[in-house]
């Protein structure tokens, strides 16, 4: 079971206290830094992002008033992408049933992203990619600029670190 505040599972902020990728997203990192928020801490900012595999899923989410539906594949992997035929159906759905939740695709690594980077649907929000597969700081640059440019320009790319 995943605890709240184990470093573990929590990657919202480092030990530093500074904000850390996932908060361009979920704005959760606490005034101390903490990783968490605490009741009557959160402020109008904080977005609630739900992962989900499926629209089964997603349809589940959206009963309970979602900020935003992250689609990705946990059993392949912590950022590993669904089907692209999901984040297509995802988007019909979503201009048919919900109204404008935003949308996120989880791209998997550097390499599987850059491969998969051009699937991501222009109605998306954000795209995630995981640092690994670099071998330098100069690699992880280029890379990087690969996947954003192979993106729409109305998806922003997030980057996620889990320790």
């Amino acid at each position: 079971m995943k605890r709240r505040n184990d470093p573990r599972f929590c990657n919202h902020s480092n030990r530093t206290g500074r904000r850390s990728p996932s908060d361009m997203i979920t704005n959760q990192t606490s005034s101390a830094g903490r990783g968490h928020v605490s009741r009557g801490e959160a402020t109008r900012s904080t977005k609630w992002l739900v992962s989900v595999r499926d629209l089964q899923e997603a349809r589940t989410a959206t009963r309970y008033s979602v900020d935003i539906l992250d689609f990705k594949e946990p059993s392949a992997g912590p950022l590993a992408p669904v089907d692209r035929q999901i984040w297509e159906a995802a988007v019909r759905w979503a201009d048919q049933a919900s109204g404008s939740i935003p949308l996120s695709a989880a791209m998997g690594e550097l390499d599987q992203a850059i491969e998969i980077c051009a699937s991501v649907p222009s109605a998306f929000t954000f795209a995630k990619a995981g640092p690994s597969g670099a071998s330098d700081e100069s690699a992880l640059l280029r890379k990087w600029d690969r996947i954003r440019l192979g993106l729409s320009k109305r998806v922003e790319l997030v980057a996620v670190c889990l320790l």
